[in-house]
């Protein structure tokens, strides 16, 4: 089990005409925890063809009230926490996305609600769902809420 407050990692790779994506890469990483799925995830996509390839930069992350080993029963420790699924329509149509979203931990360490706080695009709100109902956390003493941060950008330029 791997616990962590806060994760963010950057890939940029890039798209060949065919819509495959070729040579995926960290840019930048808070946890090394999350390179692994990160660069699982991004090779796993797939584009319509293009005319000439291009490179994208997309970035995953989260923040949550997670604590150390010893730490009281009343932090979130993450058990599972799958990425949301952006399909290939998705991405191609909307390029970049961010969203925000409150969510309420309940005592057996399952997702008891959540709220969408904030998102630039209606359609990113079915993945992260998907997602979020697959979370789970070592129980805890009490209910919890944290603010989770999801989103991607095709178009951002590497750094």
């Amino acid at each position: 089990m791997t616990e962590l407050r806060v994760a963010r990692v950057e890939v940029r790779f890039d798209v060949e005409t065919d819509g495959r994506v070729s040579s995926p890469r960290i840019v930048s990483s808070s946890n090394k925890l999350l390179d692994k799925v990160a660069l699982d995830t991004i090779r796993k996509w797939r584009f319509e063809p293009i005319g000439k390839p291009r490179s994208a930069t997309v970035e995953f992350g989260f923040d949550l009230d997670a604590g150390r080993d010893d730490a009281p029963a009343t932090e979130l420790t993450a058990i599972e926490q799958p990425v949301p699924d952006w399909s290939d329509a998705l991405t191609q149509k909307l390029r970049k996305g961010q969203a925000q979203v409150r969510i309420n931990v309940g005592t057996d360490g399952r997702l008891a609600r959540y709220e969408l706080l904030s998102s630039s695009n209606p359609l990113l709100a079915d993945p992260i769902i998907a997602a979020l109902k697959r979370w789970r956390f070592r129980p805890i003493e009490k209910p919890i809420s944290a603010i989770v941060e999801f989103g991607f950008d095709l178009d951002r330029s590497a750094r």
